[in-house]
């Protein structure tokens, strides 16, 4: 009944079904020597932890398939804390490549199932980082909101500190400036409590980006750059990159397109595939601000690569529909193509279709205002995507 194919065995779907069904259920605590379904589901959640490569070696979903595979089985067994663990050690992987629609599928099997205090906190943290890179800010702040209440019933102060600032996010996408700087004022300060550089980092470049949205980019440049120079010192990729894609934006508004530029510039390689769409945009358009038209072309290409391979794994992926938008935009305008112009128009209108988030339309509709400025013939508008977001 066995096969044997690519060095991997196989059962035929029915022949498989008709073993399961000759196995005792059993109960969850079976014995990996039990001959139940239980047990020897175990047994093999076990034999993936065995086989699974060093994280150092994770680049791509299929690298991580054994641990994956060992989480859907704890999950068969009913053991929700271990699968947990398991799902927390894969996050960061799975949220770094984009995958955010897979893992609200994934967290979907242990919600509401978690039976530790903490474990369920990071359950829930990072189950809401998904919904919010997908737009969907309401619940996000639903589940960060239960995870602040379990860190700080359980005094976990970094977990409060973090969530704070996740927190301020939300109420930033949703235009609400002023809540979002408090609570990302209340993060900052728990960080500088207890040394937390990284939160301090975030909070710093959350601030700014508030300031920022309400119109006072000297006081942004000055909480980015901040921000900047925390992360670059503790060697935080995700917080420098998304620190400075705001501070060139800061050095625009201010009408230093070179500093813009020189920001994006770093002396080391970082990559984080989720800010990487929005790193070669606001190169784009600092490169456009200096009237080297081709390079702004390139970086906007790449800008769009990135935003293209983001959405392949998450249509919904919020930054990367907008990226998208304003890199198609770019290249309309630089080389008066007409077609370029209209399939910007359907990229905004995706990207509408998905949120329309006062605080993400106003940011895509103010860095569509550096584009239109180029735009002397009205090609933009023409078409429909004047007015952006």
């Amino acid at each position: 009944m066995v096969r044997l194919q690519n060095a991997r065995y196989y059962l035929h779907p029915l022949d498989r079904e008709y073993a399961r069904a000759q196995l005792a259920v059993g109960q969850p605590g079976d014995s990996l020597t039990a001959l139940t379904l239980t047990g020897l589901q175990a047994r093999a959640a076990d034999y993936y932890v065995q086989i699974r490569t060093p994280r150092r070696d994770w680049h791509s979903l299929e690298d991580v398939r054994p641990p994956l595979a060992g989480f859907e089985l704890r999950c068969d067994t009913g053991n929700h804390d271990t699968a947990a663990t398991v799902l927390r050690n894969l996050d960061n992987y799975l949220e770094k490549w984009g995958h955010y629609r897979t893992l609200v599928g994934l967290h979907g099997r242990i919600h509401g199932r978690i039976a530790t205090p903490t474990m369920n906190a990071s359950h829930l943290s990072n189950l809401g980082l998904c919904h919010h890179s997908l737009g969907e800010y309401r619940r996000a702040i639903d589940l960060y909101t239960e995870a602040l209440a379990i860190a700080r019933e359980t005094g976990y102060r970094q977990s409060e500190s973090a969530r704070l600032g996740n927190l301020g996010l939300c109420y930033y996408n949703l235009g609400e400036y002023q809540r979002a700087i408090d609570l990302c004022t209340q993060a900052l300060a728990i960080a500088r409590e207890i040394g937390y550089r990284q939160v301090e980092a975030n909070a710093l470049g959350n601030i700014g980006r508030a300031w920022l949205a309400s119109g006072d980019a000297n006081q942004a440049a000055a909480m980015l750059a901040q921000a900047v120079s925390i992360a670059d010192t503790i060697g935080a990729v995700e917080p420098t990159l998304e620190a400075r894609s705001w501070l060139v934006w800061a050095h625009l508004q201010l009408g230093d397109a070179a500093a813009a530029l020189a920001v994006t510039t770093v002396e080391r390689e970082l990559t984080f595939p989720p800010e990487g769409p929005a790193m070669h945009m606001f190169q784009g358009l600092a490169l456009l601000e200096l009237d080297r038209l081709d390079e702004s072309v390139q970086a906007l290409t790449e800008a769009l690569a990135a935003a293209d391979g983001l959405l392949a794994l998450a249509d919904r992926n919020v930054a990367a529909l907008g990226a998208r938008a304003l890199a198609l935009s770019c290249p309309a305008v630089v080389t008066s193509d007409q077609a370029r112009a209209a399939e910007a128009a359907e990229a905004f209108a995706r990207a509408r279709a998905v949120t329309r988030a006062p605080g993400v339309v106003a940011d895509t509709r103010r860095l569509l205002g550096i584009i239109t400025a180029h735009d002397q013939a009205g090609l933009l508008t023409a078409t429909g995507c004047g007015s952006g977001w």
